[in-house]
């Protein structure tokens, strides 16, 4: 029962000072000499905002959800001039690909081995091969 009593027990204010003072030296990037000179409810403050901010993470593929739904209520109410833009965009678009395509074909049809009809006769000499040497 005593254990159960310890354990259960609320931790004092020097504990919690060094609980919260962990947490921000290694979530937040202080150092324990810049928190040293805090007092226990500055430092308790500074816990609760980091602490509140890491458990209402939002995850960015949501905010990317989100300011996708804002550029298109923008687009509604600038239809006529971003449809043009996008119309060119996609024309620049279209004429690079067509560019690139081009030039990926020349360069294909220069990189094609033609075998030239002569035969080269090139006079090879192995290079495994030893000299004879006779030593007496």
């Amino acid at each position: 029962m005593r254990a159960r009593e310890k354990r259960n027990k609320s931790p004092t204010q020097a504990q919690q000072r060094k609980l919260y003072c962990n947490y921000l030296k290694n979530m937040e990037g202080y150092t324990l000499k810049q928190l040293k000179g805090f007092k226990f409810e500055v430092i308790k403050d500074m816990f609760d905002k980091a602490f509140k901010r890491v458990n209402t993470f939002v995850d960015y593929k949501t905010e990317l959800v989100a300011g996708s739904e804002k550029r298109a209520e923008d687009n509604t109410m600038r239809a006529g001039t971003k449809l043009e833009q996008e119309v060119a965009k996609k024309q620049k678009i279209d004429d690079a690909k067509v560019d690139d395509d081009q030039e990926e074909v020349r360069m294909k049809e220069l990189m094609n081995i033609v075998p030239n009809e002569e035969e080269v006769v090139i006079d090879d000499v192995p290079l495994a091969t030893k000299p004879l040497c006779i030593v007496d």
